[in-house]
């Protein structure tokens, strides 16, 4: 009689604890719920922080507790900072990490070649080298060797070949300078071109998009390089 009730007891406590493991699976939502569900407590403890640490800055602010001024949080902050440094504009509308290059040019002087360095924020290739040569033209004329300085209308290169499009006055400026004094003019620009801008190694010179003319004191018809 013992055993049987034993037994019976046995089976009531196994039946029991079958139900409450049924019990608790139905009391768990399901995954999915449960993913949301956190997902959402997530969001909201981030909403809390973002807004708290918000609501502390401002307060701070109201009391005129100091803040890195440098440190802005929107573009209209950032252009205000801006327009209250010594900044030049060339910095402003170019990348922030933009540094100027110093390129060397030589040009023609009373004495013979004569070099000088620019320092310009550097650019496209083409951009670089049409700058250079207005500079090199403008001292040359500075210096009294040309009595109009020369346009540069278009730059292209083709590997170690660069092609610079001039206006028709550089043929007058070749005329009036003679075989002499042209030669060291067109040195000049190919030395700077050379030196400045790898891998040219030769410069070829056009006239508004055609050949020179060929009666010029100089051949410019050929692609002229340093001798060296």
């Amino acid at each position: 009689m013992h055993e049987e009730n034993d037994q019976f007891d046995l089976e009531h406590e196994v039946v029991r604890k079958r139900k409450k493991r049924s019990t608790d699976r139905t009391q768990k939502a399901p995954l999915p719920y449960r993913i949301v569900a956190w997902a959402a407590l997530a969001l909201v403890c981030f909403g809390m922080g973002y807004f708290g640490t918000s609501l502390a800055l401002n307060m701070l602010n109201k009391r005129d507790i100091a803040l890195d001024q440098t440190v802005v949080s929107d573009r209209e902050s950032a252009v205000e900072l801006l327009e209250g440094q010594d900044i030049p504009p060339e910095v402003t509308t170019s990348s922030a990490s933009a540094r100027k290059v110093s390129y060397t040019f030589y040009y023609p002087g009373s004495s013979g070649i004569l070099q000088k360095e620019a320092a310009l924020f550097p650019g496209l290739m083409e951009e670089d080298i049409t700058q250079v040569i207005s500079l090199l033209s403008e001292a040359s004329k500075e210096t009294g060797f040309l009595e109009k300085e020369f346009t540069i209308y278009h730059v292209f290169r083709s590997g170690e070949m660069l092609f610079l499009d001039l206006d028709p006055s550089f043929e007058g400026s070749i005329i009036q300078l003679g075989p002499d004094k042209a030669s060291i003019l067109m040195t000049g620009i190919v030395r700077t071109m050379v030196e400045n801008f790898p891998p040219v190694k030769k410069v070829k010179i056009l006239i508004k998009g055609r050949m020179p003319d060929p009666s010029l004191p100089i051949d410019l018809s050929l692609p002229w390089q340093l001798s060296y």
